[in-house]
């Protein structure tokens, strides 16, 4: 049996598109993977990079965005402003108001130029003048001067005249500064430290020359001088430093109430607080009168003492002095005209006596300054060595002191022990005078005030010189400053209670 032409031809024609759909159906399959394949390649790899890579450049330009906000408002901003009002970095030279106050300034009726007042010798005693008011100082605290600066004009002035006419020169340096003054019948010790020199305008220290503010530390810091002199060109003025960075200047010239040069000023005593005001200060005077940049300064550190041993009066004298001074019972009358014709006696003497007198008296001196020296020596070893002792030594030490005077007294004759009765009665009862209290009254809350009219500049002088330190001791308890008047050595407490060594601390003082 055969098969017609038509179902060949059609059975063809099917076979043709099974074959076509076939291929179709593999290109499809092909395709479709690729798809699939591709789709988790974007999925997994490429677009998880992709989005750290524009997170992380988001985060780069709001970091630079914030830098540039940044340097915009705190740098840009402000340097325009400046631009735009004309700001300087440098506004120029300081104003003399700005290192002095004048409300502090002190000054005297006249200056060392007035020839009406000072004669022949108008013009050329600063050196006298200003070691006048160093010696004061030791009298007067700086702190409280008022009208006794034209005392110490006075004095300086006769000062200027004695020594003149012993080393024969009107102009004087602070190399031919004496060693001992005498006012107002006291002995004065001065003690001066090496000199320093430079130029005003030095900034850098070029040996043997320093600048003039490192003087000032050498002095007034390193060495712990309370005082100085300093001479630029052929002007002296003395600098004192009564507190830690305050600084007091003495000019006998005639200032201003600013301490600048003026016609018709006065000798001044102004306030400056800082060491390098005290530089910026000279150059402003230096440039006021028009001084030539490299002008030489000295300077010269003083400490001065009291030395009342030192006078030259004799034993009775020296008695019926200090009488007067502890409240004697005789008559404030009778007191006053002998101490009147004592004074007068001992500056008849000293006006009268010759050169070698002098020598001998100042040799005098200067032996009992160096056996004060050694003394004042030994007695500080003796200190540091009972501040560095135990507490142990200590008792040890004080109970053989009292076994020693328990021996003495059990052992002492009926004499020796009115003697010894009478001693402590006359002590006591100098005490009391010495107070200004009554000889037979016992001291007492009551009456520790008696007589207080009598000895109001005794009271007034004890409470400055208590406070003139100003409070520096700590209290070892509740670490607070308090004046020394007001603390004692915590030792002592120590000692009473050995318990409360807990409670405190390692400081010296305590209240």
């Amino acid at each position: 049996m055969g098969v017609t032409v038509e179902m060949y031809r059609s059975r063809i024609g099917s076979y043709n598109n099974f074959m076509q759909a076939k291929k179709s159906k593999s290109q499809l399959t092909s395709q479709f993977w690729n798809q699939i394949l591709i789709m988790f390649y974007l999925s997994v790899f490429y677009l998880p990079c992709l989005k750290n890579l524009v997170t992380k450049i988001e985060k780069n330009n709001e970091v630079c965005m914030w830098y540039a906000q940044m340097v915009y408002y705190h740098v840009f901003l402000p340097l325009l402003l400046r631009l735009s009002n004309d700001v300087e970095e440098n506004p120029g030279p300081r104003n003399i108001n700005e290192i002095v106050d004048r409300t502090y300034t002190v000054h005297a009726d006249c200056h060392q130029g007035n020839a009406l007042m000072f004669g022949s010798n108008a013009g050329k005693q600063c050196v006298a003048m200003s070691l006048c008011s160093i010696v004061y100082n030791e009298i007067k605290s700086v702190n409280i001067w008022d009208t006794i600066m034209n005392q110490i004009l006075d004095y300086g002035n006769n000062l200027y005249g004695m020594i003149t006419r012993s080393i024969s020169k009107d102009f004087l340096l602070l190399t031919d500064v004496p060693e001992f003054v005498d006012i107002e019948d006291d002995t004065f010790c001065l003690e001066y430290s090496e000199s320093f020199s430079g130029a005003l305008f030095m900034y850098v220290n070029n040996d043997p020359y320093v600048t003039l503010e490192h003087a000032f530390n050498e002095i007034f810091f390193t060495s712990s001088y309370k005082s100085c002199l300093l001479t630029i060109g052929m002007n002296t003025v003395a600098i004192f430093m009564p507190f830690p960075d305050v600084f007091k200047i003495f000019d006998s010239h005639s200032r201003d109430l600013h301490g600048m040069p003026y016609a018709s000023g006065y000798a001044v005593l102004t306030s400056v607080e800082e060491v390098e005001n005290v530089v910026e200060y000279f150059h402003l005077i230096s440039n006021s009168c028009h001084l030539n940049l490299g002008i030489p300064f000295e300077i010269k550190g003083f400490n001065c003492s009291i030395r009342n041993e030192l006078s030259n009066k004799n034993s009775t004298e020296s008695l019926q002095f200090a009488c007067f001074e502890r409240g004697s019972s005789i008559s404030k009358q009778h007191n006053t005209n002998m101490m009147a014709s004592i004074q007068e006696k001992k500056r008849v003497q000293r006006k009268n006596e010759s050169s070698e007198q002098r020598e001998k008296r100042w040799a005098k001196a200067r032996d009992y300054k160096k056996i004060n020296e050694d003394l004042k020596k030994k007695s500080e070893k003796l200190k540091i060595k009972r501040q560095n002792e135990s507490i142990e030594k200590k008792k040890t030490r004080l109970a053989k002191q009292r076994d020693y005077q328990r021996a003495l007294r059990q052992n002492e004759s009926p004499e020796q022990r009115e003697k010894r009765l009478a001693k402590a009665r006359s002590y006591r009862k100098l005490v009391k005078e010495t107070k200004g209290l009554d000889a037979n009254m016992p001291v007492s809350k009551n009456n520790r005030y008696h007589n207080i009219g009598e000895n109001i500049e005794q009271l007034i002088r004890n409470f400055h010189n208590s406070v003139c330190t100003g409070p520096l001791y700590i209290c070892t308890c509740c670490d607070q400053l308090w004046y020394k008047h007001s603390v004692c050595p915590a030792d002592r407490i120590r000692l009473v209670n050995p318990d409360i060594a807990k409670y405190l601390q390692n400081i010296k003082k305590c209240r």
